[in-house]
């Protein structure tokens, strides 16, 4: 799921399907970066802010520091150790 609202949409149709839990991967806060993706992280933090109304005691955020792919972006914890 992405921009322009769809996280919100996947949360609001699962409450209305009566989904009983939804997990919901966000992302960590960092600073400097929080700046460079300001509008990544204001849908992100609306659609948690959707989530816990939605589900209050079925809701799930995770916010991972760091995901692997095929982009980098940052350095594994492995590369620190």
């Amino acid at each position: 799921m992405g921009g322009f609202g769809s996280n919100i949409k996947a949360i609001r149709a699962a409450s209305d399907q009566g989904v009983k839990r939804f997990v919901y991967i966000s992302t960590a806060d960092f600073g400097v970066v929080n700046y460079l993706l300001q509008g990544c992280n204001i849908g992100k933090r609306a659609a948690e802010t959707e989530l816990l109304t939605r589900f209050p005691f079925g809701g799930v955020i995770l916010r991972p520091g760091f995901f692997y792919g095929t982009r980098r972006v940052g350095s594994p914890l492995e590369m620190v150790i």
